[in-house]
């Protein structure tokens, strides 16, 4: 083959090897002249190249490594790029449009890549920078060497053909999902101390981290308020949510074993890819089509509607009952209409929290002016008596050992309940928070019959 020749035969097998690998499918080295791996060359790091993707929202790329250099165009975040070389000034040289051109490093992040061992679901993960030997290219994967080991690295078209199913194994599983670690958390404007408050978030609760800066701060959206913001990254714990089967299906995994899960059956998310969730079942990693799972809170609704049909046993678990005179209306309306809003189920590791689920006790919402507790006296505001409904719930849930998160006292004693025994809730400044730290969803039925409130909690059996 003469030196034409040669070179024509090792840019087509550059272009392949790139056409594949920019699908976000892969990671790893290869020579940079010839497209293939070397075998255990001396000086591994050279004449070798890298795959990254673009961590800035928009890159731009040029014709040589400095920022007054022709423009050549422009890569979007998450682009897939091949990386033949670095200079000395922090510059990289990469593959573009069929030619070479230049971005700058600060603004590519390198990336790790699984390999699976022959006739096995069972993946090995090769760290960014780590190399490894191409052996032979099919239609559907590489035929690999790592380690003195033979693996198998798939190309795109094993997704396609299982696309409908939800199906692979997803190759940057990294968790974005993290909850707050201190009891409240200031969210801020800006990713700084200087930054201004815009929200404030309870411990436990979830967050979606959206971006990691290198100052040390996260871009945030809130699980439960929406809102977006900066937080230290100090203060949260990455952490997998969890999430329910919405109806059974199956999962087929690269090597066409049919792994079925089954409908309300528990999963943990770690991340999100476009139209599917990378999940954790029986300590292997899959991407799932997001139309199969449905939160924790959606799980818990469906659940309470199945219970109203009988679909469910309920088992007796513990119960609390306070007194109130009938007599004053106002009082009674609003202990009914509170009563009957916090009765929901609660999934395994989920929050109860007061605000989120009542809220401001409101004239719209039915609520009635009656007597209050504030600053050590008594006052008029609408919902008067809620708080015998919270107090009432907390005793019930103390004595089943669920987790208290947040409890606050009333500053004058409480009649129908023991001293130190209330639990006081004040829009705005006072909340009362618990988590369900059993294995099994519970059902609260909070319910009003004569003078008496009662709090049963019950068991689902599902």
């Amino acid at each position: 083959m003469n030196f034409r020749k040669t070179k024509l035969f090792n840019v087509i097998t550059i272009m392949l090897i790139f056409s594949i690998i920019s699908s976000n499918s892969l990671t790893g080295y290869v020579n940079a002249e010839t497209g293939i791996l070397p075998n255990y060359i001396e000086d591994k790091k050279q004449n070798l190249a890298q795959y990254g993707i673009v961590k800035s929202d928009i890159l731009n790329v040029r014709e040589e490594p400095n920022i007054t250099a022709k423009k050549l165009g422009t890569l979007s975040q998450n682009k897939a790029i091949f990386i033949t070389d670095t200079t000395d000034d922090g510059w990289y040289k990469i593959m573009y449009n069929n030619n070479y051109a230049y971005v700058s490093a600060d603004y590519i992040k390198l990336k790790k890549v699984e390999v699976y061992l022959p006739n096995s679901d069972t993946f090995v993960i090769i760290p960014a920078k780590q190399y490894f030997e191409i052996l032979s290219i099919t239609d559907d994967y590489f035929i690999i060497l790592y380690n003195d080991i033979e693996s198998y690295l798939y190309t795109n078209e094993v997704e396609k053909k299982l696309k409908k199913l939800s199906i692979t194994v997803e190759e940057n599983y990294d968790n974005k999902y993290a909850i707050v670690k201190p009891n409240t958390l200031n969210v801020r404007d800006f990713p700084s101390l200087s930054g201004t408050n815009i929200d404030s978030l309870y411990s436990q609760t979830y967050v979606t981290v959206t971006e990691r800066l290198s100052n040390g701060w996260y871009k945030i959206k809130s699980d439960t308020t929406k809102k977006e913001g900066y937080v230290d990254s100090d203060y949260i714990k990455f952490k997998p949510i969890k999430m329910y089967v919405k109806k059974a299906f199956k999962i087929v995994t690269k090597t066409g074993k049919k792994i079925k899960l089954k409908a309300h059956e528990c999963v943990e998310v770690y991340n999100e890819s476009g139209k599917y969730y990378v999940i954790k079942y029986k300590n292997k990693i899959y991407k799932v089509a997001k139309k199969f799972l449905i939160s924790a809170k959606k799980e818990a609704k469906r659940i309470k509607k199945l219970l109203k049909k009988n679909k469910y046993v309920k088992k007796f678990l513990k119960s609390f009952s306070t007194y109130f005179s009938t007599s004053n209306t106002n009082r009674a309306n609003n202990i009914k209409l509170a009563a009957k809003t916090i009765s929901i189920v609660i999934m395994p590791d989920e929050q109860f929290i007061w605000s989120d689920i009542v809220g401001q006790t409101t004239k719209k919402k039915g609520y009635k002016v009656a007597h209050v507790i504030l600053n050590g006296e008594y006052v008029d505001s609408y919902g008067g008596g809620v708080c015998q409904v919270s107090t009432t719930l907390f005793n019930s849930v103390d004595k089943l050992g669920l987790k208290i998160l947040e409890r606050h006292q009333h500053s004058l004693t409480s009649s129908y309940v023991a001293k130190g025994r209330d639990a006081t809730v004040a829009h705005g400044s006072k909340n009362f928070r618990f988590k369900n730290n059993k294995k099994y969803p519970i059902y609260i039925n909070a319910y009003v019959y004569g003078g008496t409130l009662t709090v049963d909690i019950d068991k689902v059996c599902v």
